[in-house]
């Protein structure tokens, strides 16, 4: 993490709070401190102000912590007009579980499956509900824990689409906000949303070879709607997420206000 953090402009670090005693850990807050980077909880219900066309809702953790550490990861619905992802980290049943027990809407488009499609994790009444189209599992080729796990890989293409890092290598989903576009970088034929046809606006990102194979999913909003968030690809109107970093990159201006709010509240 610290690597990523030293190797990307960070605004705002968004963290689960779940504290940890690894060295790696206080490099990591060391490195935020040093940096002057907005440090933030993340808490379930919460909303994050990124832009005004993309509302990402913060559904885990809640306000207690589970003693498993991958049940504390940070998972995001985000709903840009009529498309909707769910990013599920490392979270896995317990977690799965509080979400839908809390009245969450958890029905999306794009699906990034929790802890590399373990069985751990995507449990049947939850992909039910979810009923995604697509899913995205990230994981590296020949790992010694076997994931994905058969019964849940099967699980998830009776509902929809399976996408892997092991398979497909970089896999980028692109939105104009009505239609979506799925690349990988071992194909060169995308994927467009079914019952759909992309308009001239919507704009197929290709991916770059990479000896490493992060999942990442990119918006791209249509010129009309452009937006001055601090760019982080090629494309001069697309906004970069990656779940894996639990890592957002928002505009100056934010940082700046959320930093006066918090002096006030101290003053």
């Amino acid at each position: 993490m610290s690597d990523i953090i030293n190797g990307f402009k960070i605004d705002h670090f968004i963290d689960s709070g779940y504290a940890h005693t690894t060295q790696t850990y206080e490099d990591m807050l060391t490195i935020i401190d040093q940096k002057d980077i907005l440090f933030e909880i993340a808490q379930a219900g919460h909303k994050i102000d990124f832009d005004p066309d993309v509302d990402i809702e913060i559904l885990n953790p809640g306000t207690t912590y589970s003693d498993e550490l991958n049940e504390n990861f940070v998972v995001l619905k985000i709903n840009y007009e009529d498309i909707s992802f769910l990013l599920m980290g490392d979270a896995g049943l317990e977690t799965e579980e509080n979400i839908m027990k809390a009245g969450y809407d958890v029905d999306s488009d794009i699906l990034k499956v929790g802890h590399h499609g373990s069985q751990s994790g995507s449990g049947s009444t939850f992909i039910s509900t979810v009923s995604p189209e697509v899913s995205v599992i990230e994981v590296r080729a020949e790992n010694e824990y076997g994931h994905p796990d058969a019964e849940v890989l099967e699980r998830l293409q009776a509902t929809s689409k399976v996408y892997r890092t092991d398979l497909n290598g970089t896999i980028t989903v692109t939105t104009d906000g009505s239609t979506y576009t799925v690349t990988t970088q071992k194909s060169d034929t995308p994927y467009v949303s079914p019952n759909t046809t992309p308009t001239e606006t919507s704009e197929v990102i290709p991916t770059e070879t990479s000896t490493s194979e992060p999942a990442k999913v990119q918006v791209t909003a249509p010129d009309s709607k452009k937006s001055d968030i601090t760019d982080t690809s090629s494309a001069s109107n697309s906004l970069y997420i990656s779940d894996l970093m639990s890592v957002l990159l928002i505009k100056q201006q934010i940082k700046n206000m959320l930093k006066l709010q918090i002096k006030e509240q101290h003053q």
